[in-house]
């Protein structure tokens, strides 16, 4: 699963736990049983947040490893075909990755 989509569900599930932390919308939803635990759910919730946050602000991180082989073409267009492939040197996958 993305990073993204869980980080949005993080994110909602304590947005949610906070809510219920709440007195108002446990004497709405008839809940009385979570009073005990309202700091805990707040901190629960926050830490939820927080965790779907990081989740979401840091970039997908995309396979920084770079193919050793590049393909070597003959032709033109579409009538273009793979004939080869040519190792690159470390110097060049370096160079490729900087960029």
């Amino acid at each position: 699963m993305n990073k993204k989509i869980i980080g949005y569900i993080l994110a909602g599930v304590g947005l949610l736990i906070i809510i219920l932390a709440t007195p108002a919308a446990r004497a709405m939803l008839g809940l009385s049983f979570l009073d005990a635990y309202g700091k805990i759910q707040t901190a629960l919730g926050l830490a939820c947040i927080v965790a779907g946050a990081v989740l979401l602000v840091n970039p997908v991180s995309r396979s920084s490893k770079q193919e050793e082989e590049v393909p070597i073409y003959e032709g033109h267009g579409k009538e273009r075909k793979i004939v080869a492939y040519r190792k690159l040197t470390p110097e060049e996958i370096k160079n490729q990755l900087g960029k």
